[in-house]
Parts: structure tokens; C-alpha cells; sequence
């Protein structure tokens, strides 16, 4: 087929794999970033043969790599699995990259197949031309000690201790390039009375340079205000529940074991011969209730669990009714179970704490003088409003099952960044979405937080707000989702749908190589439309609707880049609608149809620009700030047009920002 760069004619371009793949370079490497739709079988599977399934599914993937190692320049024996999973009809697993068995820090490589073996995507952050040293010059105890010089508390000094070390490579990115460094990375802690002092620590095990420190842990919703009651029903801060059933809470019999409360808050227990004879000499039986149990546990703040105690002669019954005149744990524990089970039922999760492998969400309570709540394990809530709002403590649980999904925070320490603001705004999300109501601490916080709002994206460029601010632009586009997909289908299933759709996206967005933003190509809840969804269908309209509400629908292009507006996917030169090159917009490669300038058409949006029916040229369109386009989709597009506006561009035209808008079909 012909194949163009500019005006220029070239020999005809080689597939690698199917007509549709898109490839995506790594700017600095060189080497593929992102590859998708290869539609094409490892040789191992003898064309779908035979079938993938999780105990091959490492040997395969890697058995891919290693017949296309020329193309990816990828090294198989430099990837260690990290995990691997079944979404829908996808499987999918992830490698960290190791050199000479260390570790490369935050460089991976993630892959997707059908079930049938059929290989669907790859992205990868590999460094191919890794040579440093292995041997440290700094041992551990000294970059310990030089980490610890960086604190200034006594009291935090001299509890400190070193938690969760590992050597590493890292590789430090500049505008000049990549510079590789072996280094010691390693958790400071001076434990539960200070966890604010929490820092990891990345240093340079040749010469001692601190290259990174960041605190372990980051703050959730501040709020506000004083709220009394037992146990606080979800969404309600003022009006109290006096007694409401404890489920999955232990209960202890001495020496007959233990039996954990149902759904009702009812247990039953097999009193054993022993409980029975001391109960004959002492009159008693001695029963123990526990705030834990499978999947919940609070203790104070750097103390003991809660325990109370019973006694009873009766041999068939024995109730007990927690009672203080600070309920802060009650609440903690009740609202934790809930969320907990819902998260199952709604989107079919299994919470895995992230940092132990238990099943159960761990917090401690009544933090002196800690006006806040924390997440990490334990999480943390501080004075009484923290622990008594069903919002705030669905929110850090929700940062707990984000870490463990991603295998750290989203964005985590840049606070002012699009990965943290993610990580805030669907914290806020799935809270929300539990309760069915789009406002956020109302009653708890002194400016409650709401997802129905109109906050709007600016740019890539010129992002930067904190996390809590910024995370109610990507909330509020999932709401808006939401809401979209209630109206379509009725609120229980389509609040599930919505729930469904965005839990699933996370799963595939922490499976690729790649840091986290709103808007661009392939880095989006986008791409959770590439999938199969639990309808079996495609709901890209509802999702751009959404996004477009919040200015959402961006793409930073670079020289070279092709765009396709309805995948949202980056490739170069062709596999999209139009392409990008040396300042202008060009649409003369296969399956592209044409590119029209309207200039500048002042304040009218996208959604109302008049959409001519000729005057489209596939050759070389100038890209001008300010300037409003409409490129033909390519064939087989679900729409016919496409308005876009140049929104910022690089003063050496290498870069250009867009924004854009679907139009349907005119005349």
C-alpha cells in the first residue's frame, strides 16, 4: 500500500503484524511503547491450538516476546512476572524489568491476549541499554544513616527503623536523557505513634546521593465539624442509629474457640466440655466480643483492640450491645464491613490488603490532636468527625483497594499532579457511588465535596492542582457516566454498569507500563471501551459524553503521531484519522479521508460548529493555536466528523494540544 510522510512518497510500509496494528515509539528509547491490536499468535500455541490458561500464560507471553525480540527489543530473561489475571475475555500479566536480577524501578512490561492465545497489546517502559556497576560502594546501614540525618525530631530519630529494603536500579530522567543508578531503596519508620514520619527513601549505593524521598503515607479528605451517635447509617452524619447489628465481628468463648457474627449480626458456637465444667463450678461462662474479624479490625491509636467482656449463667443465650460514650471504633468497624461487601456484590472484588495479604481492612481510632484521617495500614482516623462520616471512611478504604490494585498510590508523592488527583477522585467516586449521593462529607466537612459538578480539565501542559481539588474533574466525569447510564438503563443497573466499567478500567490501566493521566491516549478510563463490558456491549458514546462535560477530550500529539479520535489511541503516521508532522495535519495514508481548517470561529464550541460538506484536503492542513478543524473520521468509524481545536502548541511545532467533539453524519 502507499505510504506518506508529508508530500513525500515512501516504499510501502511493512506490517509487522495485522493491517490494524498501532505502534506507539518510546520518545527517548526508541523502542515500542505501546503496541496494539497485533491480532496474531505465539508460535508456542500453534495458531489458538492451544489454549492459554494461567499456568502457561507466563510462558507464553514471554515466549511471544522472544520470537519478536527484533521488534520490541525487549529481553525476555530480563522480566520477572508480577502478576497475572483474567479480565472479562482478556488475559493479562505484567513483568518488572531486572537487571542482573535487580530490580529496575517502576520499569515494566504489560501484555494482553484473548483467551485463545490470540496476542491483543503491549506496553512497556523497557530500558534496553542498561550498564552500571552492581556492586555497591555504600552499604545499607550507611544510606540508612544517611537518610536518617534528614530528620529533625528527636523523638522520631531515635525510633527510627528500616523497613522493606531492596536494591535497585534507577533510572533518573532528564531532558538530556537517562541516567542509570544502582541505589538502595528502603522504608524509615519510628512506628505506630508517628506516622506522619513514614519515608521511603531512594539512594545512590556509589556515591550516597539522596535521589528520591517521599513520605510512605498521603492524607485524605480534611473535614470538619462534631458529630454525636453510636453507629452512624451510610450518608448520615447527625441523626444516629442507637444500636445497629455488627456483622463479621469475633466472639471468644474461653476455651471453646471463637465464631464470627453473619450478616444479622448473629453467632453460634459449640460450647465444649471444658466451658461446660468450669461454668458448672464457677457459675459462668466468659465471653469475649472483638471489634475484628475476617475482613475488618480497629484498635486506638497506638494501643490495644477493643475487647469488652461478659459473664453469663444462661446456656443458650447471650447478648451484647457495644456501648461508649465515644463510638468512634463502633462506627469504624460497621461502616468497613459494609463497604467491604459491597465492593463484592457490586463489582465482584475481593479486597486483598496490599500489605499484609490478609482479607481485612485494618484502622486505628482517636489520634490526639490529628485533625484528619490517613489511609495505609492501619488507616488512620483522628478526632471524633474523622471516624463518625460513612463518606470518609468509605474513601480511605478505597485508597487502600486503589494501592493494591496499582501496587502503590496513583501519582503518589506529586500531589499536584493527574495520577494523584485519580487517586482522590475515585476514592470520592466509589464512596459516593455506595451511598447514591454525588455530594462528599456533607454534614461532616465544612465545604462538602460534589460529584454533579462542572469542573473542567485545563491541559496536560499547564495541570496543577491538588490532588483533593483536581480529582473532582475525572469524579465528576465519572458521575456524569453514571448518571448517563441510569438514565438509560434504570438506576440499579446502571449505577452497576458505571460501577462495573470504571473498577475494570483501573484493573487495565495498572496493568500498563505507564504513568497515569486524565485525557491522554491510552492513559484514560478511555480505554476501559476497548473491552468488553458485563452487557456485552460498547458504550464509547456515554463515556465521551461524560468526559466531554469536564473538557476531557484532549490528546497531546507529537511530530510523527497519528491520532485515532475514536480509540483514543496514539500510533505513528497511520492507524488513525489524521497525523501530525512538521506543523500540520495530514490525512493521505490509508483508510484517512481528510482534514479541513475553519480558522478561528471565536467563542462557538465544538459541539456547534457547523460541519461543511466540502473543502476536506488529506495534504498538509497548518496547525494554528486558536484554530477550530474537522477531519473526516476514517473508514468504518462509528462517526462521520470530527471538530477539534488547537488549543496549545509547542513554539517549535513538535507539539500540539487538541481537543475535540463527535459529530454525527450531516446530509
Amino acid at each position: 500500500m502507499d505510504f506518506y510522510i508529508g508530500e513525500k512518497q515512501t516504499k510501502e510500509k511493512k506490517i509487522k503484524f495485522s493491517e490494524r496494528t498501532k505502534t506507539t515509539l518510546n520518545k527517548r528509547t526508541r523502542i515500542p511503547k505501546s503496541v496494539t491490536e497485533i491480532d496474531m499468535f505465539p508460535l508456542m500455541l500453534k495458531k489458538g491450538t492451544v489454549p492459554l490458561t494461567e499456568k502457561n500464560v507466563e510462558k507464553v507471553f514471554k515466549s511471544f516476546l522472544t520470537d519478536e525480540q527484533d521488534f520490541f527489543k525487549i529481553v525476555p530473561t530480563d522480566l520477572k512476572l508480577i502478576s497475572k489475571s483474567k479480565v472479562g475475555s482478556k488475559w493479562l500479566a505484567k513483568f518488572q524489568q531486572v537487571y542482573q536480577g535487580i530490580p529496575v524501578h517502576k520499569s515494566t512490561v504489560g501484555l494482553t491476549a484473548t483467551e485463545d492465545g490470540k496476542m491483543d497489546s503491549i506496553s512497556s517502559n523497557f530500558h534496553p541499554r542498561i550498564d552500571v556497576p552492581t556492586k555497591p560502594k555504600i552499604n545499607l546501614t550507611n544510606a540508612a544513616q544517611i537518610a536518617k540525618e534528614t530528620f529533625k525530631e528527636p523523638d522520631v530519630i531515635r525510633n527510627l527503623k528500616m523497613e522493606d529494603d531492596i536494591k535497585i536500579i534507577f533510572p533518573s530522567v532528564t531532558s538530556k536523557g537517562v541516567t542509570y543508578h544502582l541505589a538502595w531503596k528502603f522504608l524509615l519508620t519510628a512506628g505506630r505513634a508517628y506516622p506522619e514520619s513514614e519515608m521511603y527513601f531512594i539512594i545512590d549505593a556509589i556515591d550516597g546521593t539522596i535521589l528520591l524521598s517521599y513520605a510512605a503515607r498521603f492524607p485524605g479528605a480534611r473535614i470538619s465539624g462534631h458529630v454525636r451517635g453510636e453507629i452512624y447509617d451510610v450518608d448520615e452524619v447527625a441523626t444516629p442509629e442507637t444500636v445497629r447489628a455488627l456483622q463479621n465481628e469475633q466472639v471468644r468463648v474461653q476455651w471453646s474457640g471463637r465464631a464470627q457474627t453473619d450478616d444479622d449480626g448473629r453467632y453460634s458456637l459449640q460450647l465444649s466440655f471444658l466451658s461446660r465444667l468450669i461454668k458448672f463450678f464457677t457459675g459462668s461462662y466468659r465471653v469475649r466480643f472483638v471489634l475484628e474479624g475476617s475482613y475488618a479490625r480497629v484498635e486506638e491509636f497506638n494501643g490495644p483492640r477493643f475487647i469488652e467482656r461478659e459473664r453469663f449463667s444462661n446456656r443458650t443465650n447471650c447478648d451484647h450491645t457495644w456501648r461508649d460514650a465515644d463510638r468512634d471504633h463502633i462506627n469504624v468497624f460497621y461502616h468497613m464491613n459494609l463497604f467491604r461487601d459491597w465492593l463484592k456484590s457490586q463489582v465482584g472484588y475481593s479486597w486483598i490488603n496490599g500489605w499484609d495479604g490478609s482479607r481485612q481492612f485494618k484502622a486505628e481510632v482517636n489520634r490526639p490532636g490529628f485533625n484528619n484521617a490517613m489511609s495505609g495500614n492501619p488507616m488512620n482516623f483522628g478526632t471524633d468527625p474523622w471516624a463518625r462520616s460513612s463518606d470518609i471512611i468509605y474513601h480511605e478504604c478505597m485508597h487502600n483497594v486503589l494501592f493494591a490494585i496499582y501496587g502503590d498510590w496513583i501519582g503518589w508523592p506529586v500531589d499536584d499532579e493527574e495520577g494523584y488527583s485519580m487517586d482522590e477522585g475515585f476514592a470520592d467516586y466509589f464512596a459516593c457511588s455506595f451511598t447514591g449521593d454525588s455530594s462528599f462529607g456533607e454534614g461532616a466537612m465544612a465545604v462538602a465535596r460534589n460529584l454533579d459538578n462542572n469542573q473542567n480539565y485545563p491541559s496536560k501542559n499547564t495541570y496543577n492542582i491538588e490532588g483533593h481539588t483536581g480529582g473532582q474533574i475525572i469524579a465528576g466525569a465519572a458521575w456524569d457516566l453514571r448518571e448517563i447510564l441510569i438514565a438509560r438503563f434504570g438506576a440499579a443497573n446502571g449505577a452497576r454498569l458505571a460501577d462495573n466499567m470504571l473498577f475494570d478500567a483501573h484493573q487495565m490501566l495498572a496493568n500498563q507500563a505507564q504513568d497515569y493521566y486524565f485525557s491522554d491516549p491510552q492513559e484514560s478510563n478511555l480505554l476501559t471501551c476497548l473491552y468488553n463490558t458485563d452487557d456485552g456491549r460498547s458504550h464509547i458514546q456515554e463515556i465521551r459524553a461524560a468526559f466531554w462535560n469536564h473538557n476531557l477530550l484532549q490528546a497531546v500529539l507529537f511530530d510523527r503521531d497519528s491520532y485515532d479520535f475514536s480509540a483514543n489511541v496514539v500510533s505513528e503516521f497511520t492507524g488513525g484519522d489524521l497525523y501530525y508532522y512538521q506543523g500540520k495535519f495530514w490525512a493521505n495514508n490509508p483508510q484517512q479521508r481528510g482534514v479541513i481548517d475553519l480558522g478561528d470561529v471565536g467563542a462557538t464550541t465544538l459541539d456547534a460548529v457547523n460541519i461543511p460538506n466540502t473543502g476536506y484536503t488529506r495534504f498538509g492542513v497548518d496547525a494554528v493555536a486558536g484554530h477550530t478543524y474537522v477531519s473526516m473520521a476514517q473508514e468504518g468509524e462509528d462517526a462521520s466528523y470530527i471538530a477539534f481545536r488547537v488549543t496549545e502548541m509547542s513554539g517549535d511545532s513538535s507539539e500540539v494540544t487538541v481537543e475535540y467533539f463527535y459529530h454525527a453524519k450531516v446530509g
